[in-house]
């Protein structure tokens, strides 16, 4: 997978802490070698964590990281990705995930007038507080 499209699928809050990571200057010791990029990136547990990420060009080939984290993509892989695409001069950009709330009202501005008296009427029955509020 490309790099940017890599960087879109993470989870918004490891992105913002590989973010951070790069931020801080928390990434030393960056080599690249044929088609192995290897980063030193400072850590929380302990003083440094060992970041391997294989490329062909700019498709990500796998990963590694020394860190704990049980997850998918840890912040110290996403951190060196950023930097390399920084290097490379990609583009990445992230849209802001809408919140619960946010994608709630949306819905709920779509409804009727109709359809919105229906589903309050559905909820009464089950929900104390929404009977109370009314």
């Amino acid at each position: 997978m490309e790099i940017e499209d890599l960087l879109k699928k993470v989870p918004v809050k490891i992105f913002n802490r590989g973010k951070e990571i790069l931020e801080e200057k928390k990434i030393s010791e960056i080599e690249s070698k044929e088609n192995t990029v290897k980063a030193y990136v400072q850590g929380s547990y302990l003083s440094k964590y060992l970041v391997r990420i294989r490329l062909e060009g700019e498709e990500v080939l796998d990963w590694t990281c020394t860190c704990p984290y049980d997850g998918d993509i840890c912040k110290h892989v996403v951190g060196v990705l950023l930097k390399v695409a920084h290097e490379k001069n990609l583009k990445v950009q992230r849209r802001k995930r809408k919140t619960k709330d946010e994608l709630a009202e949306e819905i709920v501005d779509k409804l009727s007038h109709e359809e919105l008296k229906e589903f309050v009427k559905s909820f009464l029955h089950f929900d104390r507080d929404m009977r109370d509020a009314l």
